[in-house]
Protein backbone atom coordinates (compact mmCIF):
# COMPACT_ATOMS: atom_id res chain seq x y z
CA UNK A 1 0.00 0.00 0.00
CA UNK A 2 2.61 2.53 -0.72
CA UNK A 3 1.36 3.61 -4.90
CA UNK A 4 0.42 7.05 -5.35
CA UNK A 5 -1.99 8.11 -7.73
CA UNK A 6 0.56 9.72 -9.63
CA UNK A 7 2.28 6.81 -9.85
CA UNK A 8 -0.84 4.78 -11.10
CA UNK A 9 -1.60 7.55 -13.72
CA UNK A 10 2.33 7.69 -15.50
CA UNK A 11 1.91 3.40 -15.60
CA UNK A 12 -1.51 4.16 -17.61
CA UNK A 13 0.71 6.40 -19.63
CA UNK A 14 3.43 4.71 -20.83
CA UNK A 15 0.85 1.77 -21.92
CA UNK A 16 0.66 3.71 -25.18
CA UNK A 17 1.70 6.63 -26.96
CA UNK A 18 -1.66 7.73 -27.56
CA UNK A 19 -2.60 7.69 -23.63
CA UNK A 20 -1.52 11.62 -23.46
CA UNK A 21 -2.89 14.23 -20.67
CA UNK A 22 -4.58 16.15 -23.66
CA UNK A 23 -6.57 13.62 -24.57
CA UNK A 24 -6.86 11.34 -21.26
CA UNK A 25 -6.40 13.89 -18.51
CA UNK A 26 -5.40 13.02 -15.03
CA UNK A 27 -9.44 14.18 -13.45
CA UNK A 28 -10.79 11.01 -15.75
CA UNK A 29 -8.14 8.95 -14.99
CA UNK A 30 -8.56 9.35 -11.39
CA UNK A 31 -12.23 9.32 -11.11
CA UNK A 32 -11.56 5.54 -12.81
CA UNK A 33 -9.39 4.99 -10.33
CA UNK A 34 -11.83 5.74 -6.90
CA UNK A 35 -14.51 3.43 -8.88
CA UNK A 36 -12.13 0.82 -10.12
CA UNK A 37 -10.75 0.80 -6.64
CA UNK A 38 -14.31 0.58 -4.97
CA UNK A 39 -15.06 -2.11 -7.21
CA UNK A 40 -12.13 -4.54 -6.83
CA UNK A 41 -12.60 -4.51 -3.44
CA UNK A 42 -16.35 -5.57 -3.33
CA UNK A 43 -15.21 -8.34 -5.99
CA UNK A 44 -12.35 -9.19 -3.89
CA UNK A 45 -14.79 -9.50 -0.50
CA UNK A 46 -16.39 -12.49 -2.38
CA UNK A 47 -13.34 -14.67 -2.15
CA UNK A 48 -11.88 -13.48 1.13
CA UNK A 49 -14.56 -11.80 3.84
CA UNK A 50 -11.68 -10.72 5.60
CA UNK A 51 -9.66 -8.74 2.53
CA UNK A 52 -8.17 -5.39 3.78
CA UNK A 53 -10.44 -5.79 7.04
CA UNK A 54 -8.98 -3.00 9.24
CA UNK A 55 -9.05 -1.72 12.91
CA UNK A 56 -10.61 1.62 14.21
CA UNK A 57 -10.35 2.60 17.73
CA UNK A 58 -12.96 4.74 19.75
CA UNK A 59 -12.08 6.01 22.98
CA UNK A 60 -14.09 6.58 25.96
CA UNK A 61 -14.06 9.58 28.04
CA UNK A 62 -17.01 9.51 30.71
CA UNK A 63 -15.85 12.01 32.95
CA UNK A 64 -17.93 15.26 31.62
CA UNK A 65 -20.36 13.54 29.21
CA UNK A 66 -23.22 16.09 30.48
CA UNK A 67 -21.45 18.94 29.13
CA UNK A 68 -19.72 17.28 25.89
CA UNK A 69 -21.58 15.69 23.08
CA UNK A 70 -21.20 12.21 21.80
CA UNK A 71 -18.54 11.45 19.90
CA UNK A 72 -17.72 10.23 16.29
CA UNK A 73 -15.50 7.92 14.68
CA UNK A 74 -14.08 8.23 11.30
CA UNK A 75 -13.01 11.24 8.46
CA UNK A 76 -15.66 13.87 7.60
CA UNK A 77 -17.48 14.01 10.43
CA UNK A 78 -18.89 17.00 12.47
CA UNK A 79 -18.99 17.88 16.06
CA UNK A 80 -17.54 14.74 17.77
CA UNK A 81 -14.59 14.92 20.36
CA UNK A 82 -11.34 13.61 19.09
CA UNK A 83 -9.31 12.12 21.71
CA UNK A 84 -5.12 12.71 21.93
CA UNK A 85 -2.77 10.37 23.27
CA UNK A 86 -0.91 11.71 26.07
CA UNK A 87 1.94 9.17 25.19
CA UNK A 88 1.48 6.89 28.41
CA UNK A 89 -1.74 5.35 27.59
CA UNK A 90 -4.50 8.25 28.46
CA UNK A 91 -6.21 10.21 26.35
CA UNK A 92 -7.64 13.97 26.30
CA UNK A 93 -10.06 15.45 24.44
CA UNK A 94 -10.75 18.39 22.15
CA UNK A 95 -14.11 20.11 20.93
CA UNK A 96 -13.13 19.48 17.09
CA UNK A 97 -13.58 17.27 13.98
CA UNK A 98 -12.76 13.53 14.64
CA UNK A 99 -10.51 13.00 11.29
CA UNK A 100 -9.54 9.80 10.05
CA UNK A 101 -9.28 6.93 12.26
CA UNK A 102 -7.70 4.98 10.01
CA UNK A 103 -4.15 2.94 11.47
CA UNK A 104 -0.97 2.76 9.63
CA UNK A 105 0.43 -0.47 8.95
CA UNK A 106 4.38 0.29 10.58
CA UNK A 107 4.83 -3.26 9.48
CA UNK A 108 4.24 -3.00 5.81
CA UNK A 109 6.04 0.77 5.61
CA UNK A 110 8.91 1.64 3.27
CA UNK A 111 11.76 3.34 5.43
CA UNK A 112 12.72 6.32 3.86
CA UNK A 113 15.02 7.64 6.61
CA UNK A 114 16.59 5.39 9.06
CA UNK A 115 16.59 6.47 12.87
CA UNK A 116 18.00 9.47 13.24
CA UNK A 117 18.69 11.80 16.19
CA UNK A 118 16.69 15.03 16.91
CA UNK A 119 19.40 17.98 17.00
CA UNK A 120 16.28 20.21 17.95
CA UNK A 121 12.56 20.23 17.79
CA UNK A 122 10.24 22.80 18.18
CA UNK A 123 6.01 22.16 18.35
CA UNK A 124 5.80 21.19 14.86
CA UNK A 125 9.50 20.34 13.31
CA UNK A 126 12.58 18.15 13.70
CA UNK A 127 15.93 19.49 13.10
CA UNK A 128 18.89 16.98 12.40
CA UNK A 129 21.91 17.21 11.86
CA UNK A 130 24.98 15.21 9.05
CA UNK A 131 21.83 15.58 6.72
CA UNK A 132 20.80 16.76 3.33
CA UNK A 133 18.18 16.13 2.09
CA UNK A 134 15.98 16.89 -1.35
CA UNK A 135 13.66 20.08 -0.43
CA UNK A 136 9.95 18.31 0.08
CA UNK A 137 11.40 15.21 -0.68
CA UNK A 138 9.17 13.62 2.00
CA UNK A 139 6.39 15.58 1.66
CA UNK A 140 2.99 13.59 2.24
CA UNK A 141 5.10 11.02 3.99
CA UNK A 142 5.11 9.94 7.63
CA UNK A 143 7.16 10.40 11.03
CA UNK A 144 7.51 8.70 14.12
CA UNK A 145 9.32 9.17 17.20
CA UNK A 146 10.70 5.75 17.50
CA UNK A 147 13.19 7.07 20.97
CA UNK A 148 13.09 9.19 23.95
CA UNK A 149 10.63 11.65 24.77
CA UNK A 150 7.60 11.63 22.63
CA UNK A 151 8.52 7.76 21.72
CA UNK A 152 4.99 6.40 20.99
CA UNK A 153 2.61 9.32 20.19
CA UNK A 154 0.49 8.97 16.99
CA UNK A 155 2.98 9.32 13.91
CA UNK A 156 2.58 12.50 12.08
CA UNK A 157 1.88 13.68 8.01
CA UNK A 158 5.12 15.58 6.67
CA UNK A 159 4.11 18.79 5.39
CA UNK A 160 7.55 20.01 4.40
CA UNK A 161 11.36 19.59 4.20
CA UNK A 162 13.79 21.20 4.02
CA UNK A 163 17.53 19.81 3.78
CA UNK A 164 17.96 19.55 7.04
CA UNK A 165 14.00 19.89 8.93
CA UNK A 166 10.85 18.32 8.62
CA UNK A 167 7.38 20.34 9.29
CA UNK A 168 4.54 18.41 10.02
CA UNK A 169 1.25 18.95 9.29
CA UNK A 170 0.00 18.70 13.09
CA UNK A 171 1.66 19.87 16.59
CA UNK A 172 3.29 17.06 18.24
CA UNK A 173 1.37 15.67 21.41
CA UNK A 174 4.81 15.80 23.24
CA UNK A 175 7.33 17.79 21.89
CA UNK A 176 10.55 15.76 21.45
CA UNK A 177 13.65 16.49 22.40
CA UNK A 178 17.49 15.74 21.62
CA UNK A 179 16.72 12.44 23.99
CA UNK A 180 14.37 11.50 21.07
CA UNK A 181 14.68 9.84 17.50
CA UNK A 182 12.96 9.47 14.29
CA UNK A 183 11.79 7.41 11.12
CA UNK A 184 10.36 8.63 8.00
CA UNK A 185 8.39 5.88 6.37
CA UNK A 186 6.27 5.80 3.91
CA UNK A 187 3.08 4.37 4.64
CA UNK A 188 -0.47 3.23 2.53
CA UNK A 189 -2.53 5.99 4.80
CA UNK A 190 -1.48 8.51 7.52
CA UNK A 191 -3.06 9.14 10.81
CA UNK A 192 -3.50 12.56 11.83
CA UNK A 193 -3.80 11.59 15.69
CA UNK A 194 -7.26 11.71 16.10
CA UNK A 195 -9.90 8.70 17.68
CA UNK A 196 -13.57 8.32 17.58
CA UNK A 197 -15.08 9.47 21.28
CA UNK A 198 -17.39 8.04 23.38
CA UNK A 199 -18.57 10.60 25.74
CA UNK A 200 -22.65 9.78 26.82
CA UNK A 201 -23.81 6.44 27.64
CA UNK A 202 -26.50 5.85 25.95
CA UNK A 203 -25.99 8.29 23.34
CA UNK A 204 -29.33 10.33 22.96
CA UNK A 205 -30.29 13.43 20.69
CA UNK A 206 -33.54 14.77 21.82
CA UNK A 207 -36.45 16.33 18.76
CA UNK A 208 -39.21 18.08 18.51
CA UNK A 209 -42.58 16.78 16.68
CA UNK A 210 -46.00 17.84 16.73
CA UNK A 211 -49.65 16.34 16.15
CA UNK A 212 -51.69 15.71 13.86
CA UNK A 213 -55.14 16.64 14.64
CA UNK A 214 -58.74 16.94 13.07
CA UNK A 215 -60.31 20.62 13.05
CA UNK A 216 -64.55 20.31 12.89
CA UNK A 217 -64.90 19.30 9.49
CA UNK A 218 -62.66 16.41 9.56
CA UNK A 219 -59.92 18.38 8.15
CA UNK A 220 -56.03 16.70 9.08
CA UNK A 221 -53.96 19.99 10.71
CA UNK A 222 -50.42 20.19 12.38
CA UNK A 223 -51.27 21.39 15.82
CA UNK A 224 -47.93 23.82 16.27
CA UNK A 225 -49.02 25.00 19.79
CA UNK A 226 -48.01 21.56 21.31
CA UNK A 227 -44.80 20.53 20.46
CA UNK A 228 -43.48 16.79 21.65
CA UNK A 229 -40.18 16.75 22.86
CA UNK A 230 -38.73 12.88 22.88
CA UNK A 231 -35.50 11.33 23.45
CA UNK A 232 -33.73 9.55 20.21
CA UNK A 233 -31.03 7.44 20.28
CA UNK A 234 -27.38 8.49 18.95
CA UNK A 235 -24.93 5.96 17.95
CA UNK A 236 -21.60 6.52 16.77
CA UNK A 237 -21.03 7.44 13.77
CA UNK A 238 -18.40 5.07 11.64
CA UNK A 239 -16.51 5.63 8.42
CA UNK A 240 -17.77 4.23 4.99
CA UNK A 241 -17.48 0.38 5.44
CA UNK A 242 -18.61 -2.83 3.22
CA UNK A 243 -19.20 -4.69 6.64
CA UNK A 244 -17.85 -4.54 10.45
CA UNK A 245 -16.60 -8.19 11.25
CA UNK A 246 -16.44 -7.55 15.16
CA UNK A 247 -14.03 -5.76 17.60
CA UNK A 248 -12.63 -6.18 20.60
CA UNK A 249 -13.44 -4.23 24.13
CA UNK A 250 -10.61 -2.62 26.26
CA UNK A 251 -11.59 -2.77 30.13
CA UNK A 252 -9.20 0.18 32.39
CA UNK A 253 -6.23 -2.06 33.53
CA UNK A 254 -7.33 -1.69 37.35
CA UNK A 255 -11.00 -3.34 36.22
CA UNK A 256 -12.85 -6.15 37.34
CA UNK A 257 -11.97 -8.17 34.30
CA UNK A 258 -9.68 -10.42 34.06
CA UNK A 259 -7.09 -9.55 30.68
CA UNK A 260 -8.50 -6.59 29.90
CA UNK A 261 -10.01 -7.47 27.21
CA UNK A 262 -13.35 -8.98 26.03
CA UNK A 263 -14.71 -9.75 22.73
CA UNK A 264 -18.02 -7.04 21.45
CA UNK A 265 -20.91 -9.05 20.77
CA UNK A 266 -22.43 -7.76 17.27
CA UNK A 267 -26.12 -8.12 18.05
CA UNK A 268 -29.00 -7.49 15.29
CA UNK A 269 -31.91 -4.79 15.65
CA UNK A 270 -34.23 -7.30 16.97
CA UNK A 271 -31.95 -8.37 19.92
CA UNK A 272 -30.57 -4.71 21.15
CA UNK A 273 -32.87 -5.44 23.79
CA UNK A 274 -31.96 -8.63 24.96
CA UNK A 275 -28.30 -9.57 23.28
CA UNK A 276 -26.90 -12.78 23.85
CA UNK A 277 -23.98 -11.26 25.97
CA UNK A 278 -22.36 -8.01 27.02
CA UNK A 279 -20.62 -5.85 26.10
CA UNK A 280 -22.33 -5.59 22.87
CA UNK A 281 -23.73 -2.93 20.53
CA UNK A 282 -25.73 -3.25 17.51
CA UNK A 283 -25.57 -1.41 13.83
CA UNK A 284 -28.14 1.10 12.46
CA UNK A 285 -27.32 2.76 9.14
CA UNK A 286 -23.45 4.11 9.20
CA UNK A 287 -23.66 3.91 13.41
CA UNK A 288 -22.44 1.89 16.25
CA UNK A 289 -25.38 1.75 18.97
CA UNK A 290 -23.88 0.44 22.27
CA UNK A 291 -25.97 -1.50 24.00
CA UNK A 292 -26.46 -0.86 28.00
CA UNK A 293 -26.25 1.84 30.23
CA UNK A 294 -23.63 4.08 31.63
CA UNK A 295 -22.62 1.39 34.57
CA UNK A 296 -22.15 -1.41 31.93
CA UNK A 297 -19.19 1.04 30.00
CA UNK A 298 -17.65 2.36 33.20
CA UNK A 299 -14.13 0.96 33.26
CA UNK A 300 -14.12 0.80 29.51
CA UNK A 301 -11.78 2.16 28.14
CA UNK A 302 -11.64 1.92 24.07
CA UNK A 303 -13.30 -0.23 21.36
CA UNK A 304 -10.87 -1.35 18.50
CA UNK A 305 -13.52 -1.96 15.88
CA UNK A 306 -12.48 -4.35 12.98
CA UNK A 307 -14.23 -3.38 9.70
CA UNK A 308 -13.39 -3.32 5.97
CA UNK A 309 -13.85 0.37 4.46
CA UNK A 310 -15.16 1.57 1.62
CA UNK A 311 -11.81 3.27 -0.14
CA UNK A 312 -12.35 7.19 -0.41
CA UNK A 313 -11.74 8.72 -3.36
CA UNK A 314 -8.59 9.95 -4.99
CA UNK A 315 -8.68 13.92 -4.67
CA UNK A 316 -4.77 14.52 -4.78
CA UNK A 317 -1.86 13.01 -7.01
CA UNK A 318 -0.14 12.41 -3.68
CA UNK A 319 -3.20 9.88 -2.55
CA UNK A 320 -1.71 6.55 -1.92
CA UNK A 321 -3.97 3.63 -3.16
CA UNK A 322 -5.91 1.40 -0.26
CA UNK A 323 -5.35 -2.24 -2.14
CA UNK A 324 -2.13 -3.64 -1.83
CA UNK A 325 0.62 -3.63 -4.08
CA UNK A 326 -0.49 -6.89 -5.65
CA UNK A 327 -3.49 -5.06 -7.32
CA UNK A 328 -1.57 -2.27 -9.87
CA UNK A 329 -1.46 -4.58 -12.37
CA UNK A 330 -5.04 -5.00 -12.78
CA UNK A 331 -5.86 -1.46 -11.69
CA UNK A 332 -3.37 -0.02 -14.42
CA UNK A 333 -4.68 -2.97 -17.25
CA UNK A 334 -8.53 -1.59 -16.40
CA UNK A 335 -7.51 1.89 -16.70
CA UNK A 336 -5.41 1.60 -20.17
CA UNK A 337 -8.38 -0.32 -21.63
CA UNK A 338 -10.72 2.55 -20.33
CA UNK A 339 -7.97 5.07 -21.87
CA UNK A 340 -8.22 3.45 -24.93
CA UNK A 341 -12.34 3.14 -25.32
CA UNK A 342 -11.72 6.95 -24.26
CA UNK A 343 -9.90 7.92 -27.23
CA UNK A 344 -12.12 5.59 -29.48
CA UNK A 345 -15.12 7.75 -28.62
CA UNK A 346 -13.10 10.71 -28.95
CA UNK A 347 -13.27 12.71 -32.79
CA UNK A 348 -9.83 12.61 -34.63
CA UNK A 349 -8.10 10.73 -32.06
CA UNK A 350 -6.12 8.01 -32.47
CA UNK A 351 -7.56 4.54 -31.91
CA UNK A 352 -6.60 2.20 -29.65
CA UNK A 353 -7.68 -1.86 -30.53
CA UNK A 354 -9.48 -2.35 -27.21
CA UNK A 355 -9.26 -6.27 -27.77
CA UNK A 356 -5.55 -7.15 -26.71
CA UNK A 357 -6.26 -4.28 -23.56
CA UNK A 358 -9.53 -6.30 -22.84
CA UNK A 359 -7.51 -9.77 -22.38
CA UNK A 360 -4.85 -8.44 -20.73
CA UNK A 361 -7.36 -6.82 -18.04
CA UNK A 362 -8.96 -9.94 -17.75
CA UNK A 363 -6.17 -12.12 -17.00
CA UNK A 364 -4.82 -9.49 -14.54
CA UNK A 365 -7.90 -9.66 -12.51
CA UNK A 366 -8.60 -13.36 -12.90
CA UNK A 367 -4.69 -13.81 -11.40
CA UNK A 368 -5.43 -11.37 -8.84
CA UNK A 369 -8.85 -13.03 -7.37
CA UNK A 370 -6.72 -16.44 -7.87
CA UNK A 371 -4.28 -15.57 -5.60
CA UNK A 372 -7.12 -14.03 -2.82
CA UNK A 373 -8.39 -16.81 -3.45
CA UNK A 374 -5.90 -19.45 -1.90
CA UNK A 375 -5.13 -16.95 0.74
CA UNK A 376 -8.45 -16.98 2.34
CA UNK A 377 -8.49 -21.26 1.96
CA UNK A 378 -4.85 -21.56 3.52
CA UNK A 379 -6.02 -19.00 6.57
CA UNK A 380 -8.79 -21.52 7.03
CA UNK A 381 -6.59 -24.27 6.98
CA UNK A 382 -4.66 -22.88 9.52
CA UNK A 383 -7.70 -22.18 11.92
CA UNK A 384 -9.23 -25.62 11.33
CA UNK A 385 -8.81 -27.40 14.83
CA UNK A 386 -7.28 -30.56 15.19
CA UNK A 387 -8.61 -33.68 14.45
CA UNK A 388 -11.05 -32.46 11.47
Amino acid sequence: MSTTLAQLIQLVRSRHPAFQKQLVPDKSLADFFTTEQRRILTLALTRDKQFMAQTLPIAFDLTNASLDAPGTAGIGTQGGLPAVSDGQGGYSTVQATTGSAVTVDLDSAVTLVNDTPVLSATHNTLSATGVAWTVNVYANATVIITNGLGAGQTPRTVASNTSSQITTSDDWEIQPDVTSTFRVVQAGVALDGSFGVVTDLPSLTTSEGFLVRLNSSGQPYVDLTKPLVVSLSKGVPLPPFHAVLGGTVRYLPNSDFVGNAIPLSLESFARRDCPTRMPAAYLMGAALHLIGNRADWAQVQGIELWYVPIPPAFTTLADYLLLPDTAVQVLVARAALFAGSRLNGLPNAPQVDPNGLLAEAQLAEDSFLKTLTLTSRSRVIRMRPRGY
